[in-house]
């Protein structure tokens, strides 16, 4: 092979390298910015299989009917345990059912709905839920969820035009009293409050309060502050550890938004400087490429480089022949 074959030869294995980088890239990309849930289920050989879809783990429920819907196949019962673990750490089974789901007593799939009353399970007792599903009796088939039941929760709703935060606190059914204490950055109690429930549809199907910050304490100087909300029964006992929520307060005459923060004078005419993409590797980060970019200018030497080994061939042949 003479001088040119082999400079040809070069050029198309170079664009190889460069179409597959700049399509990798772009394939990084996509990759980044996917996201999928993935729910892991044991399907047994004969295919057998139960799943929880809700409640979900790691959520906070205060209603009082909560349903658990459940989805199995080729199943004849299903089996729920419930398990609660109160404030203090004890654990206490509080249910342990099984469910007819049999078609005239034939294996059967399907979903089931099976209403759960939680004030009436729990003796309205509060705290981490465990709920345990099985089919047919079957341990390997067990699906499980924890959420927590709890007597309040607590949202952050909108800033006043003094700069104090407001609050939204939804109660459950059986809270007679909520106490919210506000604390300084170090542990501080600045002020507390404490709101009665007088609404009896409230203390029986559970309600919203709202209120603010300022009307706990409406001289806090500026910081970082939390917010501790405690349910209360009628005899004035702690339902279940506080509920907290962060908050910042920073006053009337500063913006409570730190993306709102002027860009610094003297740096680019005072104008923010656009964030520079990351590209992929140290070579092309301070290029300001981005993933389309850099696929288009891949694609463009691609090209490019196809002319000048395709020219290089064919003199290669044409000098070839002439020998």
């Amino acid at each position: 092979m003479n001088k040119k074959s082999i400079i040809g030869a070069l050029g198309i294995a170079g664009l190889t390298v460069l179409g597959g980088l700049a399509l990798t890239n772009q394939t990084y990309a996509q990759e980044a910015t996917s996201s999928e849930v993935t729910v892991q289920v044991t399907v047994l050989p004969n295919g057998q299989s139960v799943a929880i879809k809700s409640p979900t783990s790691d959520s906070k429920v205060l209603e009082n009917q909560v349903p658990l819907n459940i989805d199995f196949t080729k199943s004849k019962t299903i089996e729920y345990e419930i398990k609660l673990t109160d404030k203090d750490g004890t654990t206490t089974t509080i249910a342990n059912k099984t469910v007819d789901v049999s078609n005239a007593g034939a294996a059967n799939s399907g979903s089931k709905k099976i209403p759960l009353d939680m004030q009436q399970l729990t003796n309205g007792v509060f705290g981490k839920v465990s709920i345990k599903v099985t089919v047919d009796g079957k341990a390997e088939t067990a699906d499980t969820v924890e959420f927590n039941y709890v007597p309040v929760a607590v949202e952050k709703t909108q800033t006043n035009e003094r700069g104090y935060t407001g609050f939204r606190i939804a109660h459950a059914a059986g809270v007679a009293k909520v106490k919210v204490i506000l604390k300084d950055k170090s542990g501080h109690k600045v002020g507390d409050k404490e709101i009665e429930i007088t609404d009896p549809t409230a203390m029986t199907n559970g309600g919203t309060i709202e209120l603010n910050s300022e009307d706990i304490n409406n001289k806090l100087d500026k910081g970082d502050y939390t917010l501790e909300v405690v349910a209360l029964n009628g005899a004035g006992d702690d339902l279940e550890k506080p509920e907290v929520a962060s908050f910042k307060f920073t006053g009337k005459d500063e913006p409570a938004k730190p993306e709102d923060k002027p860009a610094t004078p003297g740096k680019n005419g005072g104008k923010k400087t656009p964030a520079v993409p990351n590209t992929g590797g140290s070579v092309f980060a301070g290029m300001n490429l981005s993933s389309s970019d850099f696929l288009a200018s891949g694609i463009a030497v691609f090209a490019f480089l196809s002319l000048v080994a395709v020219v290089f061939l064919k003199k290669g042949k044409k000098s070839g022949y002439r020998r």
